[in-house]
């Protein structure tokens, strides 16, 4: 889930390309180490955007319910529904997961 996100990618990679000298357990404790800082970024205020999605697909259910005949209404509505999903279950992933970090 986690992994489809669009800048997912790039802060892995960045980060994971970092030069660390020592054994190969401590270089790769140091690469998850400095990881946390651009996933949390990444990831933070998930309930927020979370909800701000299913208002916009809300308003956009309603637009199309008034122009049910509308390509381009239809086409948006599509697109908000699959990003509103996607927060949906992250949201739901961030919080299905949070008491396992906790436990580790």
């Amino acid at each position: 889930m986690w992994a489809s996100h669009t800048d997912f990618d790039c802060a892995v990679s960045s980060n994971w390309s970092l030069d660390v000298n020592g054994t190969k357990q401590f270089q790769l404790c140091r690469k998850l180490k400095s990881l946390k800082g651009p996933l949390t970024l990444l990831f933070s205020h998930i309930s927020v955007r979370a909800d701000n999605a299913k208002s916009a697909l809300i308003d956009a259910q309603l637009q199309l319910h008034d122009q049910p005949s509308n390509v381009c209404l239809q086409q948006e509505e599509i697109r908000i529904r699959k990003q509103a999903t996607f927060l949906s279950d992250s949201e739901r992933n961030f919080y299905l997961n949070k008491p396992k970090a906790n436990i580790l």
